[in-house]
């Protein structure tokens, strides 16, 4: 039996997402497409796939990141789920569409309306099909299959161009760990945090959002947090949602020239939590 493939994913029956080309948009207004990030994409993708089920970090780790020759630090897989989750509000998705579970990874809930729409199936979003057919089109001409040799050098070439795209990005990512200097590096890690204030002797940062110290203050201290041997704390907000992330490292993260690694422990709260 032939295997279908997705072509589009429907969400709440009202905004599609197509893995293909890691897009989303609202149905009928295909021109105002928002793209993905791939890594968030492939995350987006398995948690759909596996609609219902807790996913561990490590396994969107891997499928996002490791499955394409890349290592990098769990809080890169929380700052992609953030921007995902900011990218589905924007477009009307409720803000429920992808649950936290504290230390063990992302669920997208059961009852979450989704459609899988396979390549073979003849089934679009109504406003799409109606279109479809007001439009008049010539009777399509059926062209012979190409001979097996092209598909063959087609496919190389795809492996080709896919080999040389990896290996810039491995290049680059040298060039920028190996040639910047100190003084450019903050603008990678955190371009967007701001320091609020200081507790006993932490240094506490928030990334520019909606939200004043006041929100950052007033979470800290309803959770009682305290500081501890990690001196540097990152908090990070997407209004509307009221779940915030925690990044306590032993060490400032802009910090090159340190002979140690810098440590960080991660914390995500969800809104049950407020």
């Amino acid at each position: 039996m032939k295997m279908m493939k997705i072509k589009a994913i429907l969400l709440e029956g009202k905004v599609a997402y197509e893995p293909d080309t890691h897009s989303v948009y609202n149905v009928g207004d295909e021109k105002n497409q928002v793209t993905l990030a791939i890594p968030a994409s492939l995350c987006f993708f398995d948690l759909l796939q596996k609609k219902g089920e807790i996913v561990s970090h490590d396994e969107l780790l891997s499928s996002a990141w490791e499955s394409r020759g890349m290592i990098v630090a769990p809080n890169t897989l929380y700052q992609n789920m953030s921007i995902l989750r900011k990218s589905l509000i924007s477009l009307g998705i409720s803000s429920n569409i992808i649950k936290t579970v504290p230390k063990r990874g992302f669920v997208i809930p059961s009852d979450f309306p989704v459609e899988f729409i396979y390549e073979t199936e003849n089934t679009l979003p109504e406003k799409s099909q109606q279109e479809a057919f007001d439009k008049s089109k010539p009777p399509e001409v059926i062209s012979a299959p190409p001979p097996e040799h092209t598909e063959s050098v087609s496919r190389w070439v795809q492996n080709l161009v896919l080999t040389l795209i990896c290996g810039l990005v491995v290049y680059s990512s040298y060039l920028v760990s190996n040639y910047l200097g100190e003084d450019t590096i903050p603008q990678y890690i955190a371009p967007d945090f701001v320091k609020i204030k200081s507790m006993s002797d932490c240094q506490i940062f928030r990334n520019v959002s909606l939200e004043g110290d006041e929100f950052f203050t007033k979470f800290m201290t309803d959770k009682n947090l305290t500081c501890g041997k990690e001196k540097w704390w990152y908090l990070t907000n997407y209004p509307p949602s009221l779940q915030v992330s925690l990044l306590r490292c032993s060490k400032e993260l802009n910090v090159k020239s340190s002979p140690t690694t810098s440590l960080c422990v991660s914390d995500f709260y969800s809104e049950s939590d407020q």
